[in-house]
C-alpha cells in the first residue's frame, strides 16, 4: 500500500512539473515580439557573396598596327577680297598663317629592355607600361613567337619595340656564319609573320656575346647590334626589391637597361620601377628611339650600348 502511495505521489509530481514547463513555454512564446526577432537578425553581419574566379582577360587587337611619326609644317595662304562700295576701290588682303612644330621639352630618357620572352609574365609588364603610357624593347626568341603571337601584337600595339634575340638562345660566338645568319633571319621572319611588318634592323645576341664574325654577319645583313649599359643581373638575384633599388640608384640619361621578362620578381618590380623612373623625370622609350636620339641613324654592324 505504501509503495502505491509513493508511486502515485511521484507520478503526480512528474505531471505537475511537465505542466509547469509547458506553461512557461506558452508565456515565453506570448511575450516574444516578432519585430524584435527580425531586428536581432538584422544586426548579424551579412556574409559576402562568393563569386567564381573571373576568366583571364582576353585582349583584342587590330592586327598589324604600326606607328609612323610625321613631322610637318603647314603654311596656309588665305585670300580675302573686300569691296568698298563708297569708294569703289578693291582691296586684296593676303594673310599667312604659319604653324611651326616645336620640339618637346628635353627630358632624360632610359630604355627598358626585356630578354628571352615572351612568357606568362610579359602581359603583366605590358599592363604596367600601358597604365603609365611608357614603352620598352622586348628582345624575343624566335622559337617562342608563334605561341605568344597575341602578346607580340600587344607589344606593337602599345608602341613598344620587338626585336630578335636569336631563335633558341645559342651563343653566336661558338657558331659559324651560316648558323648566325639563320638564327637572326628566322627570328625576324617569325616576328614579321605576326606583325605584318619587319622588325627594326637590330638584334641582341644571346649573352651579349660578340666577336669579329658576329659583327661581320651583322654588317652583311645590314643589322645593328643592341647591347646594354646597365646589367641588372635579375636572373641571378631574382628579388624585386633588389632590382628596384639597383635601377633607381644607377639609371642615368641614356641608359639601356637589361632585364628578363621570364622572371616573376622582374615583373613584380616593374610595379615600382616604371612609375618610379617617371617620377624622377625619365621618359621610358624604346632602345632604337634612344639610340637615334643620342647617336643618329642606326648603322649596320655597329654595337650600341647606350650611355654609361
Amino acid at each position: 500500500m505504501k509503495i502505491r502511495i509513493v508511486f502515485a505521489v511521484l507520478l503526480l509530481a512528474f505531471v505537475l512539473d511537465g505542466f509547469t514547463a509547458c506553461y512557461k513555454e506558452i508565456i515565453i512564446a506570448q511575450e516574444f515580439d516578432e519585430h524584435a526577432v527580425d531586428a536581432a537578425f538584422a544586426q548579424l553581419p551579412v556574409l559576402p557573396t562568393i563569386y567564381e574566379t573571373k576568366p583571364p582577360q582576353v585582349y583584342e587587337y587590330e592586327p598589324y598596327i604600326t606607328y609612323t611619326h610625321k613631322h610637318e609644317s603647314y603654311e596656309y595662304e588665305d585670300y580675302y577680297k573686300y569691296e568698298d562700295y563708297y569708294e569703289e576701290d578693291y582691296y586684296e588682303y593676303e594673310d599667312y598663317y604659319e604653324y611651326e612644330e616645336y620640339e618637346p621639352i628635353r627630358r632624360p630618357m632610359v630604355a627598358l629592355t626585356f630578354d628571352d620572352g615572351p612568357s606568362k609574365y610579359t602581359e603583366y609588364i605590358l599592363d604596367i607600361l600601358e597604365q603609365y603610357g611608357a614603352r620598352a624593347t622586348f628582345c624575343v626568341l624566335g622559337s617562342r613567337v608563334e605561341d605568344w603571337a597575341d602578346t607580340i601584337l600587344r607589344m606593337n600595339y602599345l608602341g613598344s619595340e620587338v626585336v630578335g634575340h636569336s631563335w633558341n638562345h645559342r651563343n653566336f660566338t661558338r657558331h659559324n656564319e651560316d648558323e648566325i645568319k639563320r638564327q637572326i633571319l628566322e627570328t625576324s621572319a617569325a616576328i614579321e609573320k605576326v606583325l605584318g611588318v619587319p622588325p627594326p634592323p637590330i638584334f641582341r645576341a644571346p649573352y651579349g656575346a660578340l666577336n669579329a664574325r658576329v659583327r661581320r654577319v651583322a654588317y652583311e645583313l645590314e643589322y645593328s647590334i643592341l647591347n646594354w649599359s646597365l646589367d641588372t643581373e635579375d636572373w641571378r638575384h631574382r628579388d624585386a626589391d633588389h632590382l628596384y633599388n639597383f635601377i633607381m640608384e644607377r639609371a642615368i640619361d641614356g641608359s639601356i637597361i637589361l632585364m628578363h621578362d621570364i622572371r616573376r620578381p622582374t615583373a613584380d618590380a616593374m610595379v615600382y620601377v616604371i612609375p618610379g623612373l617617371i617620377e624622377l623625370g625619365f621618359q621610358l622609350v624604346t632602345a632604337t628611339e634612344l639610340i637615334e636620339y643620342f647617336e643618329g641613324e642606326l648603322q649596320p654592324g655597329v654595337e650600341y650600348r647606350g650611355i654609361r
